[in-house]
């Protein structure tokens, strides 16, 4: 320490290392702030699932129908099970399940179905989440 003095050596910063410590200084301090906020606002509850779908034919699929999974909950859900059920006259000629491993909180998961039959206009489709769990 005493060999810089005598060599007349000053630890002076110019002007853009101060501007990278300001810049640097100021993301910490936001990530900072983000990660408090987000701590003292949440609230602890279960995964709250909706599911919506529409029809999507493709060439090799005509009976195909687009699943889109949506977690707006607090928590993730493990193993979600939806299942989408064909209703005619009152009655259930056919169900399909699809499987999701994961659906992380305020995310969404996406899949297909295909039915072996064709749905017409006059049939109901149906669908509900039949189980999951919390990791």
């Amino acid at each position: 320490m005493a060999r810089k003095k005598e060599s007349g050596y000053q630890n002076k910063k110019n002007w853009f290392e101060w501007t990278v410590f300001g810049v640097g200084l100021g993301l910490v301090m936001s990530i900072l702030g983000y990660l408090v906020f987000k701590t003292a606002t949440y609230t602890a509850g279960p995964p709250a699932l909706f599911v919506e779908y529409f029809p999507e034919p493709g060439k090799y699929e005509p009976n195909r129908y687009h699943v889109i999974l949506h977690n707006k909950g607090n928590e993730t859900a493990e193993s979600v099970t939806v299942e989408l059920s064909l209703q005619k006259y009152g009655q259930e000629p056919e169900t399909a399940e699809l499987a999701f491993d994961y659906c992380p909180k305020e995310s969404t998961r996406e899949g297909w179905i295909s039915f072996s039959t064709r749905p017409t206009p006059t049939d109901t489709v149906r669908t509900r989440v039949v189980s999951y769990d919390r990791p």
